[in-house]
């Protein structure tokens, strides 16, 4: 049928330029694109045939606002043509993803729909087809442009947290809270008093609910760091003061949120060095989703492919943090600092150094000052950093162990005896809010 069509309108064009008087040409062409409008509306179109119908109306004779026409008459056939996935579906195994030489395809349909389109529907085009156009953009780069689609990766990171999943679920939550009797000034004075390790307290987020937000629901806004630090805190909060004390409907945009959260805490077990899998990560990505669509009021418009959070899962694993324990800047350490190592550690000597920072065992960093999770005598516990040193190539850390009590909450005892363990005993920092001798802990 595209090879007919493509036909008449080579016909139209040939027959109509021996017509001399203009007028009566321009009605003709008219008439007869609005005839083959028609007949396009009522055809079953290929890729392959709508890329020929373009060219060949792109090549024709008629108007430039007849062209408009006829190739939005060809976006309209191909959209129906198009296998479609529902926007609220979270089945994954549905979605394809572009190949080298479907991006192409689609780029050259662009490039070919731009000469004969308006402004304003060749926007709507892209918009579309979820591409920008650039006849000078790389992807149209006859050396590089076709292998680059093949090579691009979406992040979880962008995805959750930059505009992202976790923005808006966080906007919900918020939105729900604040109905339920939690306003975000209660939640704001809960952040402020914690304290974050040194080398994320530039990204804290005591401040993060006070940007403005167009309505109670809308989308959190903040930098992704200060996201990620805010999610743990928001979780511990609704912990300890709402679940169970509101209604069934807030209960479950509650839940929501938690089990986004787990997701969160999956992909970060991953990109500190821990590991998991596939399945594990596609199971919590499926659960929160199941839940979050169970609520007919959001506007879920993307579901996660799970073959793009594998590829991501084996790029984290690729570029892992340096796991070697050791002392940051260190410097040579005061005679009353050596004499105490030498003691301790009844060695025979050697030089000694401190550091103010040192990577942990865990292969990050942690400072002077920090709350940390380490290990002692084969059991898990929390304490203050005192200082970092090093004897005979050894690195160690002196930690004023905190009490614990329950849950998350710890008793600060300054007279509390210091411990001093290996640097590489130490699994993480934490976050933590102290009044008086009376602390929370969570993990970071």
């Amino acid at each position: 049928m595209a090879s007919a069509l493509i036909e008449q309108i080579n016909t139209v064009s040939k027959l109509t330029r021996t017509i001399k008087d203009e007028k009566s040409r321009g009605d003709l062409l008219s008439a007869q694109a609005v005839s083959i409008r028609e007949q396009i509306m009522n055809v079953t179109l290929t890729s392959s045939d709508c890329d020929q119908l373009v060219e060949a109306i792109d090549h024709s004779d008629f108007s430039d606002e007849s062209k408009t026409e006829l190739g939005k008459a060809v976006l309209q056939q191909l959209g129906k043509a198009a296998t479609k996935v529902p926007k609220r579906s979270n089945q994954t195994v549905e979605f394809r993803l572009h190949t080298n030489a479907s991006t192409r395809q689609l780029l050259e349909y662009l490039r070919d729909a731009e000469q004969s389109m308006s402004c304003a529907a060749f926007a709507k085009l892209q918009t579309a087809v979820g591409f920008n156009f650039k006849s000078s953009g790389l992807l149209m780069d006859d050396m590089i442009g076709y292998d680059i689609p093949e090579t691009v990766m979406y992040d979880w990171f962008h995805i959750y947290l930059v505009h992202g999943i976790c923005n808006i679920e966080c906007g919900l939550v918020l939105g729900s809270l604040r109905d339920a009797g939690f306003p975000e000034s209660d939640i704001t004075e809960f952040l402020q008093s914690f304290n974050w390790p040194a080398q994320t307290a530039g990204s804290s987020p005591k401040n993060i609910l006070q940007a403005a937000r167009e309505k109670k629901t809308s989308p959190l806004k903040s930098s992704a760091s200060e996201l990620l630090n805010f999610v743990p805190l928001l979780r511990l909060f609704v912990l300890l003061f709402v679940c169970g004390r509101v209604d069934s409907a807030t209960e479950c945009k509650v839940h929501s949120f938690l089990l986004l959260v787990q997701v969160l805490d999956l992909l970060q077990i991953v990109a500190k060095g821990g590991s998991t899998t596939a399945a594990e990560l596609g199971e919590a990505i499926r659960k929160h989703l199941e839940c979050h669509l169970k609520d007919t009021t959001k506007k879920y418009e993307e579901s996660l492919l799970q073959d793009i959070m594998a590829v991501q899962l084996q790029a984290l694993k690729q570029d892992m943090p340096s796991t070697e324990v050791r002392l940051l800047h260190k410097a040579k350490a005061t005679k009353k600092l050596h004499e105490l190592m030498h003691e301790t550690l009844q060695c025979g000597g050697g030089e000694c150094f401190h550091a103010l920072r040192a990577v942990h065992g865990g292969g990050f960093e942690c400072s002077r000052g920090d709350v940390v999770e380490f290990s002692c005598m084969g059991t898990s516990s929390f304490g203050r950093i005192q200082f970092h040193a090093e004897m005979m190539d050894r690195p160690m850390t002196c930690i004023v162990p905190w009490s614990h009590v329950h849950d998350w909450a710890y008793t600060v005892t300054e007279s509390a005896q210091p411990v001093l363990v290996d640097t590489g005993a130490i699994k993480g920092c934490c976050l933590w809010s102290q009044k008086d001798t009376s602390a929370l802990v969570i993990r970071a």
